[in-house]
């Protein structure tokens, strides 16, 4: 655990010391990791066109 972890929890009110707070912090970052990877998947293609429209795409 780093400080600076830690440091943002006391500051977002939360216990560092408990470790359901960890584990629940660690299911978040897995869940928004999951959720920009599906949802980068899915822009690229549409920013791909965009650009191309403009003749700034590759």
């Amino acid at each position: 655990m780093e400080s600076v972890d830690r440091e943002a929890l006391l500051d977002a009110g939360l216990n560092p010391d408990n470790p359901q707070v960890w584990a629940d912090q660690r299911y978040v970052s897995d869940l928004l990791g999951r959720y920009g990877l599906r949802f980068g998947s899915w822009i690229h293609p549409i920013t791909h066109l965009h650009r191309r429209s403009e003749g700034t795409g590759r």
